[in-house]
C-alpha cells in the first residue's frame, strides 16, 4: 500500500484548533525544553498537567538527556507524516509494515517488539514513548537513532527516575492517546495503526505480540478507553487522524 507524500502543511494542527477550539493549543511545544524562559502551562500546575514544584529537577534531566526535540533534519522538513502504531491484535495480517516504514516519523509504545512481527508492524521507529513505570529498560528494542519518550505524569514517575520504584496506580489516559495528540503537534499529517478495544468480544487477542484477550480490559482501572475511543472516533470521522487498520470504528 503506497503512502502519498505529505502535502498539507499545518493540517493537523489546524483541524484540531478547529474541533476543539480553545482546548487546544496550536503553539504548544511538544517536548519540554531547555529553556530559561517562562512556561506559563509547566509552572502553574503539579503534575499531570504540568511540573510546578519539579521544575528544577525537570531542568537536572534535560542537561542529563542528549537529545531533547525532534532529530534536525526532521525539524527542517516542510511538511511531515506521522504514524502512530498501537499495540492491537487488529494488526495481525494486515501485511501494513512496508506502508508504515515509508512515514517520515513512526512513533511506538512502551515495550512492543518489531522482531518477528516487521511485516505487520514495520520496523522503522522514530519515537518511542513509555511511562517509566511501564516496564524495564531490558524489555525495549531501540537503537542510538530512536528518540526515547518518557511520559512524565505523577509526581512519583520522578522519583522513578532517580530511584526506580514503582508507582501507585491511577487514571491516566493510554500511552496510545497521548501519542496522537503529540502528533498533531509533531506533524502535518497523522495516521494510526493497531489502535481500538472490542469490549464485546472478549476472546479477541488485545496484542499482537503476546496471547493476552480483550477481556483483560475490563478489569483494568487506570484508563478509561471508552471515552479514549469517542475520542478517537471524532478524530476520525472529522478526517483530522487517518485510522489505517479500522480498529476505531471496531471492525475486527
Amino acid at each position: 500500500m503506497p503512502i502519498k507524500s505529505c502535502s498539507r502543511n499545518n493540517f493537523a494542527k489546524t483541524s484540531m484548533a478547529l474541533l476543539f477550539e480553545h482546548r487546544y493549543n496550536v503553539d504548544l511545544l511538544p517536548f519540554v525544553q531547555k529553556d530559561p524562559r517562562e512556561r506559563e502551562a509547566e509552572d502553574k500546575y503539579n503534575p499531570p498537567f504540568g511540573f510546578r514544584k519539579f521544575s528544577s529537577k525537570v531542568q537536572t534531566l534535560l542537561e542529563i538527556l542528549p537529545e531533547h526535540d525532534l532529530p534536525e533534519h526532521l525539524k527542517t522538513k516542510t511538511c511531515r507524516r506521522c504514524v502512530v502504531i498501537g499495540s492491537g491484535g487488529i494488526l495481525h495480517g494486515l501485511g501494513l509494515g512496508r506502508a508504515l516504514n515509508q512515514f517520515d516519523v513512526v512513533i511506538r509504545l512502551n515495550s512492543a517488539p518489531v522482531e518477528g512481527y516487521a511485516e505487520h508492524v514495520g520496523n522503522k521507529t522514530t519515537i518511542r514513548m513509555t511511562y517509566p513505570e511501564g516496564a524495564p529498560l531490558s524489555d525495549f528494542e531501540y537503537d542510538s537513532n530512536d528518540l526515547f519518550v518518557a511520559v512524565l505524569f505523577k509526581s512519583v514517575d520522578f522519583n522513578w527516575l532517580q530511584a526506580m520504584v514503582k508507582n501507585e496506580t491511577l487514571n491516566v489516559p493510554t500511552i496510545g492517546v497521548i501519542a496522537v495528540v503529540l502528533a498533531t503537534h509533531l506533524c502535518d499529517e497523522v495516521s494510526l495503526a493497531g489502535f481500538g478495544y472490542d469490549l464485546t468480544q472478549p476472546r479477541t487477542p488485545l496484542h499482537y505480540f503476546n496471547n493476552q484477550c480483550m477481556a483483560a480490559m475490563n478489569w483494568q482501572t487506570m484508563h478509561n478507553v471508552t471515552r479514549e475511543t469517542e475520542f478517537l472516533l471524532k478524530l476520525v470521522r472529522a478526517g483530522v487522524v487517518k485510522d489505517l487498520s479500522g480498529g476505531i470504528h471496531c471492525e475486527f
